[in-house]
């Protein structure tokens, strides 16, 4: 190890800036960091000395590797600083020396919007009411299995609790430390009073509610150090001492769980925020001298070891999603890596499966879309995203205007509000604070590069398909991949956007109110989101299994298969289901799953041993689904097609098919089905909720008798305004082949060990669509050949496509 040694006199006074650990040996003092991070000062009287682990060398230090390890326990136990060696507050996010640049930052160009933001923001946190102390989060279902009105209500009192004191309490610090304005110090000291003396937050378990409360607290303790009394101070560590405790206990259960079968369970937000939240209590106690830094270093090995190699893939992929669950997590963890980082600790932004994650939210959002709003709630996340990488365009995609929901959120380029955040008046979360803080000036907003229209995830085993960047573009989202810690749709199921308009969309659950979350919310909402309510099948009426599924929750949850999140094939933990192939091009795009393993009965036994869905996305024209479906064992089974049609959409039945045409709207889209299933019967059916405006219709499609195996065919085409209908044409269908005539396009199904040929085409392979002269993709084959020539040859069997001249 090479590091640098620097030694200056001391002009703190004693103080150690930013609040770093300091440890005192004999003669001159050293530091020596192992992690990446800002430089770590040590104080002694006199001298101070810093140590750079990214500056080259002035000369080099080497020591074997059980002098390290004494020098790591030293540094991380022996050192902390306690209050009687004066360290100074605030420090978690910056020091004193600090507020003359924040400041400045507020003066010219977007800080000043920023700042203005901010202390309206502030005002009207001064008049928000503390809220009582509830009464503890309660039980949402009594020992019978019925719902508890009056648990579901005292839950939403306590999440609401939480939200707002981690949401107000760093609004009214910056507020105060950049005025000076002691009217919001002393609004703040209210709340941190009101919260330690709440019995009840210790009592109940660490979850979001606890982290939310334990955040506010902790950062409430930093910036208003100055403005408590010694008692105040004593009473409020104490009380962070003790929710810490409770909350690391939580995080030393999860470092003892083993990752093989559990990585879903172990990443979502119930544990990641939880861990944030120790890892802000332990950062604080460590800073203070009240732990010896073992809390610590127990968070942050479980970040290590655990959190992120169960959250976050090499990629990036995030494993409940690219929506709200990210943001969520996301929102806390940048809170505890900003602290850490800026106080000597760890820099979790380097580690490559989080650098990964700006990509990730990118294209999984598809933002480089014309009409892609983002979310508010971003911002802050993406401003220190930005900062950690120098990276402009994340800076620029930071500026985006989003959603609006309230007077005032549009200003400048900053989507923003004049009035607090939330579901309801009670719910408060305001990230003005964080977007002044993590705003970077000097880096300058670019706009995002082209990205491919189509994508691919495969550790969350999802494809978008896009036919352009614009507002009026034609989309398919396919999902085919692993057992998830939140529902991220059931498997070899799809949607599809044509010309901007939803007309095989994914289901959305009515919106009740907390408190009136009864058990018939529940089973709408188990309804809409498990398998009935997603465009794939059902399987002798059973389906498929996911973190919805009653069959393994509550009692049975040990019943349920291990999830094979990112598993390696070595752990013996069949995928759920799989991507088989992606293959994208100008004119077309197809993508494969394989979900067999999704339908299983209750004793665990499969239901199928293949369910195979290959999906032609003919860009603006066209869907072809094609199924191969066998049931295990070679026993015959009772299957259901579903498409929904949602519900700003009118259904009917036509024959051969089905037609979807908008309710609303000036575009005059449509969607025409054509259906190639044996023996089918075809009926309309409508979503099971008691809102009326949810009840929207799909189509049912079932084989009048069980089949033990079935090829089934789907021809959906897109028209807008006065499109002339494409021909659709049986060209063969036996035992060997079957062809399709689609349009101008020819579709090739070899049932075949061999070739076949058809009008000047050879196909040696599975499938093929071909637009002559124009563009082909070859499925599973070496050769696709065109009247003598090849269009594709390859050496094994692969999916690959052809672009014409």
């Amino acid at each position: 190890m090479n590091l640098t040694y620097h030694s200056r006199k001391d002009t703190s006074n004693g103080l150690l800036a930013r609040g770093r650990s300091r440890m005192k040996l004999p003669g001159k003092v050293h530091s020596f960091s192992c992690h990446p991070g800002p430089p770590i000062r040590v104080n002694s009287p006199g001298k101070e000395s810093v140590i750079s682990p990214r500056v080259k060398p002035a000369w080099p230090i080497r020591m074997s590797i059980a002098t390290l390890a004494l020098l790591g326990i030293l540094l991380t136990i022996g050192t902390c600083m306690s209050r009687s060696e004066g360290a100074s507050h605030p420090t978690l996010y910056f020091i004193s020396s600090d507020l003359n640049q924040l400041r400045a930052k507020g003066t010219q160009g977007l800080g000043s919007e920023f700042r203005k933001l901010l202390l309206n923001t502030a005002e009207l946190s001064l008049k928000t009411e503390i809220p009582r102390e509830p009464r503890g989060r309660g039980s949402k279902v009594d020992a019978t299995g019925t719902f508890n009105q009056e648990g579901i209500a005292s839950d939403k009192m306590f999440f609401q609790a939480g939200r707002a004191i981690q949401a107000i309490l760093p609004v009214l610090g910056l507020s105060y430390h950049l005025t000076g304005d002691r009217a919001y110090a002393r609004r703040a000291v209210e709340w941190l009073d009101r919260y330690s003396q709440w019995g009840a937050v210790l009592r109940e378990k660490p979850d979001l509610p606890g982290a939310a409360i334990l955040n506010g607290l902790v950062i409430g303790y930093d910036l208003f150090y100055q403005e408590l009394s010694p008692a105040q101070r004593e009473q409020l560590l104490k009380f962070i001492s003790a929710l810490t405790q409770k909350f690391v206990k939580k995080v030393a259960h999860l470092s003892r769980e083993p990752l093989p079968g559990n990585r879903a369970m172990i990443a979502n937000n119930h544990n990641i925020v939880p861990t944030c939240a120790a890892g802000m209590g332990a950062l604080l106690l460590k800073i203070e001298g009240a732990d010896d830094g073992k809390m610590l270093r127990a968070v942050v090995d479980c970040f290590h070891k655990v959190i992120l190699p169960s959250g976050f893939s090499p990629q990036g992929e995030y494993v409940d999603g690219s929506d709200q669950w990210l943001l969520f997590v996301a929102q806390e963890m940048t809170l505890f890596f900003e602290a850490l980082k800026r106080n000597g600790g760890p820099n979790f932004w380097d580690l490559p499966n989080v650098r990964a994650m700006p990509e990730f939210i990118i294209q999984a959002n598809s933002l480089c879309a014309e009409d892609s709003p983002l979310d508010y709630r971003w911002r802050y996340v993406l401003l220190a995203m930005a900062a950690a990488y120098r990276d402009p365009e994340i800076q620029g995609l930071a500026f985006r205007p989003g959603f609006t929901a309230g007077p005032g959120r549009r200003i400048a380029a900053l989507s923003a509000t004049d009035d607090l955040e939330g579901e309801d008046s009670d719910s408060i979360w305001t990230p003005s604070a964080w977007e002044y803080l993590f705003y970077d000036p000097t880096l300058q907003p670019a706009p995002l590069r082209p990205r491919p229209l189509s994508v691919l995830f495969p550790h969350l085993g999802r494809v978008i398909m896009r036919s352009s960047w614009k507002k009026d573009a034609s989309i398919l989202t396919f999902r085919a991949g692993p057992r998830v810690g939140k529902e991220e749709g059931d498997n070899n199921a799809f949607q599809l956007t044509g010309y901007g308009v939803q007309l095989l969309p994914k289901l959305k659950p009515p919106f009740w109110p907390l408190e009136k979350r009864g058990r018939e919310w529940h089973l709408e909402r188990d309804w809409i989101l498990g398998t009935k309510g997603n465009n794939t099948i059902m399987v002798d009426g059973v389906r498929q299994y996911s973190t919805l599924d009653p069959r393994f929750t509550g009692v049975n949850r040990r019943k349920a298969p291990p999830s094979d999140w990112l598993s390696t094939p070595d752990e013996g933990i069949p995928p759920t289901a799989r991507i088989l192939s992606f293959v994208t091009s100008p004119v077309a795009d197809y993508a494969a799953g394989e979900a067999a393993n999704a339908y299983i009965e209750e004793s665990g036994r499969p239901l199928l041993d293949r369910f195979s869905r290959h999906l032609f996305f003919v860009k603006d024209e066209y869907l072809l689904v094609v199924d191969e479906i066998r049931g295990a064992g070679g026993r015959p089974r009772n299957l259901e097609w579903i498409f929904h049609a949602g519900k700003d959409n009118d259904l009917q039945l036509r024959e051969e098919g089905f037609l979807i045409s908008p309710r609303r709207g000036s575009r005059n889209v449509t969607l025409h089905g054509k259906v190639m299933v044996p023996d089918a019967v075809m009926n309309i059916e409508r979503v099971p909720t008691r809102d009326e405006s949810y009840r929207s219709p799909y189509v049912s499609i079932r084989q009048s008798s069980p089949q033990t195996m079935v090829n089934a065919f789907f021809f959906l085409e897109i028209r807008r305004g006065s499109d002339r209908p494409k021909e659709f044409r049986v060209v063969r269908d036996d035992e060997a082949a079957t062809i399709l005539s689609l349009g101008k396009d020819i579709f090739l199904f070899n049932k075949t060990a061999g070739s076949i040929q058809h009008d000047g085409l050879e196909l040696r392979g599975r499938m093929a669509w071909v637009r002559p002269g124009i563009g082909a993709i070859l499925v599973e084959g070496t050769r696709l050949g065109w009247k003598g020539k090849s269009l594709i040859e390859e050496p094994t069997p692969a999916s690959k496509a052809w672009v014409g001249r």
